[in-house]
């Protein structure tokens, strides 16, 4: 059985095409590629309890790839959901708006 940050990779690749996964401690960061560049950043962090959330920002109007960093960066939208069906649906919606 997948983990949750796993079967979300698996599904955001399905839809955008390459993305990379990285534990960076207290996150994972996900990388999504586009056109063979990557584009977009999404921050789970590791310890979520009831709903899932993330942050999600474009590489190209942050300071920094650091997820700790990202929570306080101005750019980038967060997106909560109750389980992984509705996390990607959220993210495909807010990828649209960034």
């Amino acid at each position: 059985m997948l983990s949750i940050v796993e079967a979300l990779r698996e599904e955001l690749s399905s839809i955008y095409g390459k993305t990379l996964l990285e534990d960076q401690g207290l996150f994972y960061s996900l990388l999504i590629y586009i056109r063979r560049e990557p584009r977009y950043i999404i921050c789970l962090p590791k310890k979520t309890r009831r709903a899932l959330y993330v942050k999600i920002a474009d590489i190209n109007r942050i300071s920094s790839l650091d997820c700790s960093m990202l929570l306080y960066d101005p750019n980038g939208l967060y997106v909560f959901a109750k389980d992984l069906e509705g996390l990607v649906e959220r993210i495909k919606g807010k990828i649209e708006r960034l």
